[in-house]
Formats: C-alpha cells, sequence, structure tokens
C-alpha cells in the first residue's frame, strides 16, 4: 500500500542489519497525537502499518520471541509478533488513574537484560514481565498527580543489567535502579536530559539540551566539555565501541572527551541529510533525520536510504 502523504520520521530501531523500523507522523496530521506509521525497511524495500496512537520510541528483542515494540506516548504498546509477517498485537501499560495518559506521557522504551522497559513523565517506570504484563517498579521514584510542582520525568533509560539501570529526565536528573530501588545521583547539570547509554565498562554517557554531555556511573558524574556544538541531542547509540550523538544539525563521534562532528557526505540538493536520531544493531549504524534515512557499516561511508513513498 502506498502512502498517498509526505511524513515526517521521528524514530528509529535496528533489528537486524536489513531490517530496520522507523516511526513517522504525517504531515498532513502533525498537530494531532493520534496516529503514527511505522515503515518496514526490509529486503530492500518499505511497508508499513498505521496505528492509531502516537508512537515516542521503538525496542526490539530476540528472545524469548522476536518482537518489534512501538511505545504509544499514552501507554499503548504495538507489537510486531513476527516482524517480516503481517501479525501484531497491542498491549497497555496501564490503565489505572495514575498510569500513563495524555497529560502524562510515556517517553521512552529500551530492552536492557531480558526485559522491557519504559519510563515517562511523573518518573514512571514499568517493566514487561510477560506478554501484556507491565509490572510498575516506580515505587521511591514515581511523583504523583499532587506533588508535581514542575516538570518532572524521565526521557530515556539503559542499563547493561537489570541490577544497574539509570534513567535521566528533566531537570538534569539522574537516578540509578539496583534492581529493588530508586537512588537519586549527584547531577552536574541541571539542563533536561535527553538521551542515555550504559557501556560495557560501566561508564554511562548521557546527552542533552544545549549540547551537554555527561559521563559517569552511580555515585560519579562528570561533563564532558565541547564546544563542538550547542545545539540539542536527541540521539544516542552505540557503534562499534564507540558512542554516537546527533542533533538536528548532524552526527557526531566521542573518542575519549573529543567530540568531533561525523561527516555523512551526503547532500539533496546542495543540503545536507537531515538528522536526528540514531540506533546500531548487527553491525550496522543508522541515522535518521525528520525527512531524510542513512546507515553506514563501518563509521566512514555512508548509504542513503531512499524514503517511503
Amino acid at each position: 500500500m502506498t502512502v498517498q502523504h509526505e511524513h515526517t520520521f521521528t524514530g528509529v530501531v535496528v533489528h537486524k542489519r536489513d531490517h530496520v523500523y522507523v516511526s513517522a507522523i504525517s504531515d498532513e496530521f502533525k498537530t494531532e497525537d493520534d496516529h503514527a506509521l511505522v515503515f518496514r525497511w526490509f529486503g530492500r524495500q518499505w511497508a508499513h502499518r498505521s496505528l492509531a496512537f502516537a508512537v515516542g520510541s521503538l525496542c526490539q528483542m530476540d528472545t524469548p520471541e522476536r518482537l518489534v515494540l512501538c511505545m504509544g506516548i499514552n501507554g499503548e504498546i504495538n507489537l510486531f509478533t513476527n516482524p517480516g509477517a503481517a501479525g501484531a498485537a497491542t498491549e497497555q501499560v496501564d490503565v489505572s488513574e495514575e498510569g500513563p495518559s495524555e497529560l502524562v506521557h510515556l517517553k521512552c522504551i529500551r530492552l536492557i537484560g531480558q526485559h522491557v522497559y519504559v519510563a515517562g513523565m511523573g518518573r514512571h517506570v514499568y517493566k514487561r514481565v510477560g506478554a501484556n504484563n507491565w509490572q510498575a517498579i516506580d515505587q521511591g521514584v514515581f511523583a504523583p498527580r499532587g506533588q508535581r510542582d514542575r516538570a518532572i520525568g524521565f526521557n530515556a533509560i539503559d542499563g547493561t543489567t537489570e541490577s544497574g539501570i539509570y534513567a535521566v529526565g528533566y531537570q538534569g536528573e539522574i537516578w540509578f535502579y539496583d534492581g529493588k530501588t530508586w537512588a537519586q545521583q549527584d547531577s552536574p547539570t541541571n539542563v533536561a536530559l535527553t538521551c542515555a547509554r550504559c557501556l560495557p565498562d560501566g561508564n554511562v554517557y548521557v546527552g542533552g539540551m544545549a549540547g551537554i554531555l555527561l559521563r559517569g556511573r552511580a555515585g560519579q558524574w562528570e561533563s564532558i566539555v565541547h564546544d563542538t556544538t550547542d545545539e540539542d541531542f536527541w540521539g544516542m547509540a552505540v557503534f562499534d565501541g564507540r558512542v554516537y550523538l546527533a542533533n538536528y544539525h548532524g552526527v557526531f563521534v566521542l573518542q575519549g572527551d573529543v567530540l568531533t562532528p561525523v561527516e555523512l557526505g551526503l547532500r539533496r540538493d546542495s543540503v545536507k541529510l537531515s538528522t536526528a536520531y540514531l540506533d546500531a544493531n548487527d553491525g550496522v549504524l543508522w541515522s535518521v533525520g525528520q525527512k531524510d534515512l542513512a546507515y553506514t557499516e563501518d563509521g566512514v561511508r555512508w548509504v542513503e536510504v531512499p524514503r517511503p513513498n
């Protein structure tokens, strides 16, 4: 089925090297938050599915079953239960009065260990413990309705193990979860944090507004000072052992304490391709901007992906 209108890309997850999902919204209905398009790049061709809710983030998992999960900002989760086929299912994270809603959005979804986690405004955090079974694990960190006198919430969550999870968000907040309890970290910034990735060596990298970049682990955090960009970071991925970040003005790679712009070498009508979101898996790194898509297999040569039509 051909999409008959223009669209703006909003996220990406690399399921396999040549099996990638990209979320989008229709430009015709961009002021409405009751829809999304999920494009599937498979066999060098595009297919798509329309959803009746806005998708805020995506993730993938291989066990115990192969799934690609599209997180609705109001708490719906669309599962591609057999990627490559037509099958899909929808779950609801929490239908209670305090659950995710039009006013208290979910912001991020991430596979950590063997389970998928979602987090969002109010510092909501849920763990998927089984099919259509999401368990709240935000006791001690969640801010109920009457306790929110400012913007409170998580924009990103990640961890290398399920006993070492980090969630970051507004006011520069960083929280650590050891599998049982949450502990707030002494953050070196009060700027909103938007993305985070945990590396196998134990270091955690966090990006945020105004080009803020942090590195640390539980109880120890520092700012990585740079003058490379002061634009807001929206994407972060680990590829070939290095941390990549993206904003609306480009892709960057962190080597030690040095943040360097990445030259994609791709242009359309003499204009650089748009950038914003990143994901890496199975030996490939994808960059997705509001209107453009590209990938690299070696971090040097980038290939533009034709946009769905």
